[in-house]
């Protein structure tokens, strides 16, 4: 069991960083946020914000802030994420226009 946790952190910074570069990639090629497969990478980016989170709306929102406040974060530029953000933000607001 002990071995089956230590793997865990890993495969979610792996499922960040992979998640990191298919929307990077997307936001590059100008692909419109409310293409479907846009639609997709944003939910599940929300899913491993909800995960990172606990679920917890408060500790979102914080984060959500902190990137949006901060130039760097833990000594990281933060510059890239919002990028990242703002895009998922319009592709998740297209996913709610009728």
């Amino acid at each position: 069991m002990e071995g089956g946790r230590a793997r865990r952190p890993h495969r979610r910074l792996h499922g960040w960083q992979e998640l990191f570069n298919q929307v990077r990639a997307e936001m590059d090629k100008g692909t419109d946020p409310a293409a479907p497969h846009v639609q997709q990478l944003a939910r599940q980016w929300m899913g491993l914000v909800r995960e990172k989170s606990g679920g917890d709306p408060a500790l979102e929102r914080g984060m959500k802030t902190m990137i949006e406040q901060e130039s760097t974060v833990l000594g990281k530029d933060t510059g890239p994420m919002r990028e990242m953000m703002n895009y998922i933000t319009r592709a998740l607001m297209a996913s709610r226009s009728p």
